[in-house]
């Protein structure tokens, strides 16, 4: 039984769990990011791989567009009204759109930004310190609509506007 008052030591001097544990075990050291949490230490090596998991041109573009993010959101967006009002402004999502917002993860062939998924966290980690409703609203828009859209619709798009030109039967030039 557990008690607030000091018990008196064992001969040896260690204190005994039960009769077979002691309590004096040595700490071992770890690269584990969640065993030096419970040691009161921190590794954060193997837990914040960026930047060194982009290359130059990933980092070139990243750093592109993360003042513009911080910016429109600390002039242009206000948190407590999207919470009030419980959606996001017209003015606000026209605000988005102009940043590329909703095509942060589609591919620069189709107009989008082209993150990988190291950037797109680093983006969603600047909207979602500003505005969380924002963050949910423009995550589902990389995920919901947007995978379905890459995945199944452009495929079958793509497909059926290939027949149309390769079998001559549609033809800018008519």
């Amino acid at each position: 039984m557990l008690s607030s008052v000091p018990q008196p030591a064992t001969k040896d001097g260690v204190k005994k769990v039960g009769r077979e544990r002691a309590l004096d075990k040595k700490l071992t050291t770890s690269n584990s990011f969640v065993m030096n949490l419970f040691v009161g230490s921190s590794n954060t090596s193997q837990v914040i791989p960026y930047p060194d998991a982009l290359t130059a041109d990933q980092k070139e573009t990243l750093s592109l567009i993360v003042d513009p993010t911080r910016k429109f959101f600390e002039e242009s967006n206000d948190a407590a009204l999207n919470d009030r009002e419980s959606a996001v402004p017209e003015a606000t999502t026209q605000g988005l759109k102009e940043l590329g917002a909703f095509g942060l993860q589609a591919p620069t062939e189709y107009d989008g930004v082209g993150l990988n998924n190291t950037q797109y966290a680093r983006m969603v980690e600047i909207v979602g310190g500003f505005d969380l409703g924002v963050g949910i609203f423009l995550g589902a828009h990389q995920s919901i609509g947007f995978k379905v859209y890459m995945l199944i619709f452009l495929v079958n798009l793509m497909h059926n506007l290939s027949l149309y030109y390769f079998t001559g039967y549609y033809s800018v030039w008519k």
